[in-house]
């Protein structure tokens, strides 16, 4: 049997922290294009921005809260070099 591969809805989702935390030992697909793999490998977990460049944090105690900051940060308008966008209204 493959990895189990999760969507989650990132923007508005009250329950984000939850539903990230219930996802250990599985690939994760976000709504802002992000992925994450919760396989600890070598005592990190492997992610890729939506731009295909390749993220990691250790699997440690706060592993967590660095994948929300980081998914927050994603969540907002940016380029490939992470810079802000600014959007005409």
């Amino acid at each position: 049997m493959g990895v189990r591969k999760i969507k989650i809805n990132t923007l508005n989702n009250s329950l984000l922290r939850n539903e990230v935390s219930d996802c250990i030992d599985k690939i994760v697909c976000f709504s802002n294009g992000c992925w994450l793999d919760l396989r600890e490998d070598n005592g990190l977990y492997w992610g890729t921005t939506p731009y295909g460049l390749d993220w990691a944090c250790n699997a440690n105690e706060n592993w967590l809260t660095s994948v929300l900051t980081w998914l927050e940060f994603w969540d907002a308008p940016r380029d490939e070099s992470g810079n802000l966008v600014v959007l005409d209204q």
